[in-house]
């Protein structure tokens, strides 16, 4: 039976161990993220996808059309494909960008991608409460 003058060094104990079996768990398998994020790697080609953005190394594909909308990009590199579940409106004036450089200064080049999820217009009516003689307010 627990001596209860020696409750708080029990607690303890149990706390120490807990934490101890957490920490080897979590050791054991731990999340990868490769260069391009934590996507499932897939094979990409131009037949199952359509180029909707294009650098002088990296090419998009949308796995996906529905709608308007691109769904499913792909991100293909040289020698790596990663599938993600981005989305992409699909007016070209709203084409992905494409930026690579280095941003954090590691020696290593960031793919920066910028995608357009929606568009929003303004309602310029005579009714708008914004909009009055050719401009706002």
């Amino acid at each position: 039976m627990l001596n209860y003058k020696r409750l708080k060094f029990w607690a303890f104990v149990f706390l120490i161990v807990f934490v101890t079996v957490i920490g080897i768990g979590l050791m054991s398998n731990p999340k990868t993220v490769g260069i391009i994020g934590d996507a499932d790697e897939t094979t990409v080609s131009p037949q199952n996808g359509v180029v909707i953005a294009e650098s002088d190394r990296v090419t998009l594909y949308a796995t996906n059309v529905k709608e308007d909308m691109y769904e499913g990009i792909t991100v293909l590199t040289k020698d790596k494909s990663k599938t993600f579940s981005w989305v992409n409106v699909m007016n070209p004036t709203y084409t992905p960008t494409i930026t690579i450089t280095d941003k954090d200064n590691d020696g290593k080049d960031e793919v920066i991608i910028i995608l357009t999820t929606g568009i929003w217009y303004w309602p310029f009516t005579a009714g708008n409460p914004y909009f009055k003689y050719g401009g706002l307010k």
